[in-house]
């Protein structure tokens, strides 16, 4: 009789343990299958968007190579001689190239960024996408240099930013301002999006921030979107000791 009270009671109190444990476990198991379903989301639009970015530069070399190498083929074609009646257009026409080729290469990757120095990149955002309407305005930054791979993924955090700015908000002005602490560092974007840009920009804004969400994870970031009366505010808190 008693060992029969002693398994009842022994019973009673187990099988709610079980049960919290059997919970606790499933828990547990459905947070990490839905963080391995974010993780492969992430890496897919990663992908994706690297492959978009391939497909815009294969487009903008072509163009720029076409815009460069028609006029010399048709000049070489009709038995055209280079002398000095037209060497003046054919500077230009090559100076133009270059240019051209030099831009795309420092958005690629700016050539700053080889000797480590974030802030002079990020200065060079400005002539680097001076090729729509919108003018950009960005406080100097000072020499920064983060360690490993952070300097490159801050600059393409801001360039990427600019960018998806630039191509859904439609904005006369983006300023960009930044605010250095001991062991931070913010940077702040703000503009006011055109009317040609429609409604929910904040949804447009979204759409591009795949990769932009993907570093800042990876730098332990912060980043948050405010829109007041028709402003855009985009904040990003980098931390040193982490960046």
């Amino acid at each position: 009789m008693e060992n029969n009270l002693f398994v009842n009671n022994y019973l009673f109190f187990l099988i709610p343990v079980i049960s919290c444990v059997f919970l606790m476990v499933l828990v547990f198991y459905f947070s990490y299958l839905r963080h391995i379903r974010n993780l492969r989301v992430l890496r897919f639009r990663a992908f994706e968007n690297l492959e978009n970015e391939k497909l815009r530069i294969t487009r903008e070399l072509h163009d720029s190579l076409g815009a460069f190498l028609i006029p010399l083929k048709g000049f070489i074609n009709s038995n055209g001689q280079f002398d000095s009646s037209n060497a003046d257009f054919w500077n230009q026409h090559v100076s133009n190239f270059e240019t051209y080729i030099s831009s795309m290469n420092e958005n690629l990757y700016p050539s700053e960024l080889l000797d480590n120095n974030l802030g002079q990149a990020l200065n060079g955002l400005s002539s680097s996408l001076n090729y729509s309407n919108c003018k950009l305005i960005i406080a100097h930054f000072p020499d920064l240099n983060l360690k490993g791979s952070a300097n490159i993924h801050v600059f393409r955090i801001i360039q990427e930013t600019l960018i998806n700015a630039i191509k859904h908000a439609k904005p006369d002005y983006i300023s960009v301002t930044h605010l250095l602490n001991q062991d931070s560092f913010v940077i702040a974007i703000s503009y006011q999006p055109s009317e040609n840009s429609g409604n929910n920009i904040q949804g447009k804004l979204g759409r591009g921030h795949a990769n932009i969400e993907h570093r800042l994870s990876l730098l332990n970031a912060n980043y948050r979107i405010i829109i007041d009366e028709d402003v855009v505010f985009e904040k990003f808190n980098f931390v040193l000791n982490e960046a």
